[in-house]
């Protein structure tokens, strides 16, 4: 019994190691990071396919913050009440659960001016 156990302890370990090693690392607006007016972010999320386990990398000017809210938040701009928020000019956000994620940028106006965008992680 417990070689049997020890075997499915060693498969289960790989493939965990496998899935980890698939996750993709994505910079939020590629080049052109997150600011003002740079990028169609909606389109940029839109143009591709989040699994759990990616990581978002946030890079941006300060006096920019990256929030993620919740629906509510997202469709008023509103990160009063944010789950995660950061002004440090880099932020990696993993990806941990399949749900969608809303991000928005608390600054005035931000939203806006384009910061502000939803993906789905299956």
């Amino acid at each position: 019994m417990s070689k049997y156990f020890g075997g499915l302890v060693l498969v289960m370990l790989v493939l965990f190691s496998a899935q980890s090693c698939l996750a993709k690392v994505y910079t939020v607006g590629d080049s052109e990071g997150w600011g003002p007016k740079k990028v169609n972010y909606f389109d940029w999320a839109n143009s591709k396919k989040f699994f759990t386990g990616d990581i978002l990398e946030f890079n941006y000017a300060k006096g920019h913050t990256v929030a993620e809210v919740d629906n509510y938040g997202f469709v008023t701009c509103n990160a009063t009440n944010p789950i995660f928020s950061d002004d440090s000019g880099h932020t990696s956000i993993t990806l941990n659960t399949s749900r969608e994620y809303f991000f928005i940028s608390a600054g005035p106006r931000d939203c806006d001016f384009g910061m502000w965008f939803a993906v789905y992680v299956k």
